[in-house]
């Protein structure tokens, strides 16, 4: 679920705002838009729909692990800070927070924190990538709450 978590803050984080209708964030949500099968460096999969909120402000996902586990995590553009910031909550206690600042068509750049559901911490740098229509990875570097080193990372494929 931490892993999960973790991708859903990298996906999620893309979501369209109000303003600048060709900011690259409108095409990654239109990007995320649909369903999706994950795995993670922890181990986890399952299944991650993305739609976008009915008045077109945010992007909501839910998530469904192979254990049973679920998270849902809502994502939008802060225009005054030119951020997309998304949130994820899990059913298992863990949560997430991401904050992209760089967006370019093919790679989103940011921080996040968050708790695992083992209830530990992290926080570090977030790197999304689109590998093409159909799959984009993202890989995370920073730290745990004791100030160790951590990486983790997956994989998206969406599902036809």
């Amino acid at each position: 679920m931490r892993l999960a978590s973790t991708l859903a803050l990298v996906i999620v984080t893309s979501v369209v705002g109000t303003a600048n209708a060709d900011h690259h964030h409108k095409v990654w949500w239109k990007y995320y838009t649909g369903t999706w099968s994950f795995e993670n460096t922890m181990g986890e999969k399952g299944e991650l729909k993305f739609s976008m909120a009915p008045t077109g402000d945010a992007l909501v996902g839910q998530w469904k692990n192979e254990d049973g586990s679920s998270a849902y995590s809502v994502g939008g553009w802060q225009a005054d800070k030119e951020v997309l910031v998304s949130n994820g909550y899990g059913s298992k206690g863990n949560y997430w927070q991401m904050a992209i600042k760089s967006i370019t068509a093919d790679v989103q750049e940011g921080t996040m924190h968050g708790a695992p559901p083992d209830g530990g911490t992290y926080n570090g740098k977030i790197v999304i990538k689109k590998v093409d229509a159909d799959h984009c990875t993202w890989d995370f570097v920073g730290k745990d709450g004791d100030g160790g080193e951590l990486k983790m990372g997956g994989k998206v494929t969406r599902k036809k």
